[in-house]
C-alpha cells in the first residue's frame, strides 16, 4: 500500500507546532502542559517523516525542535538546530523555511543580547521573503525593524525570484486553512 502525504496535513503539523511553542511561554503552568502535549505529537510526526525523507521534512523537525530547546532551555540545542533548519531548507530549496527559520532565529539571539547575530538573521530572513514573492511579509518586517527598509545594510546582492517561482502567501495560508478544517485525522 502506497502511503502519500497530503502537502497540507504536513504544513498543519509543522504551523501548528510552531504555534504552540509560540505561545508557551506566555501561557499559565496548565495551559502549559496542553501545548507541551501537543508538540510532543506534532514533533514526533515531523522526526519520523525526517527520517524517511530528510530532503522534505528535515528542515521543519529541526525549526520545531529548535523552538522545543528554546522553550526548555536548551540554548546550545536551539543554536545548532536553527542553523541546521537553515542549511537544510537552504539546501533542498525550501526558501519560505530558511527565511522563516532565519526570522525565528533572529528573535532567539536577539532575546539574549545577541544583536549583530539577530541582525544577520533578519537580514536573510527579510531576502528570504521577498525572493519568495511574500511582500506583505517583507513589508512587516521593514515597518518592525527600520534598518531592513534602509536597503539591504550588509551590502549583499540578492537574488530574485522569478515571476513563475513567487507564491501568493494569504493564498497558500487560505488553503492551508481550508485543507486542515476539512482534514479527519486519526484519533
Amino acid at each position: 500500500m502506497e502511503h502519500r502525504l497530503a502537502f497540507g496535513v504536513v504544513e498543519y503539523h509543522f504551523y501548528e507546532a510552531l504555534c504552540h511553542t509560540a505561545v508557551y511561554e506566555f501561557a499559565s503552568l496548565e495551559d502549559r502542559k496542553f501545548h507541551r502535549a501537543r508538540l510532543t505529537e506534532h514533533l514526533e510526526k515531523l522526526d519520523n517523516w525526517a527520517r524517511n525523507c530528510p530532503e522534505n521534512f528535515a528542515n521543519r523537525a529541526a525549526l520545531v525542535g529548535a523552538e522545543v530547546a528554546r522553550i526548555e532551555g536548551r540554548e546550545a540545542d536551539a543554536m545548532r538546530l536553527y542553523r541546521q533548519a537553515i542549511s537544510s531548507a537552504r539546501a533542498n530549496g525550501f526558501v519560505h523555511n530558511e527565511a522563516l527559520a532565519c526570522e525565528t532565529a533572529a528573535r532567539f539571539y536577539a532575546a539574549r543580547g545577541f544583536e549583530d547575530i539577530a541582525e544577520m538573521y533578519l537580514v536573510k530572513a527579510h531576502d528570504g521573503y521577498r525572493r519568495w514573492g511574500a511582500d506583505g511579509k517583507v513589508r512587516q518586517l521593514e515597518a518592525r525593524y527600520p534598518l531592513l527598509a534602509m536597503g539591504n545594510p550588509r551590502g549583499e546582492t540578492p537574488e530574485v525570484a522569478s515571476p513563475d517561482l513567487q507564491l501568493d502567501v494569504a493564498a497558500v495560508v487560505k488553503a492551508s486553512q481550508a485543507l486542515s478544517s476539512e482534514m479527519l485525522l486519526p484519533a
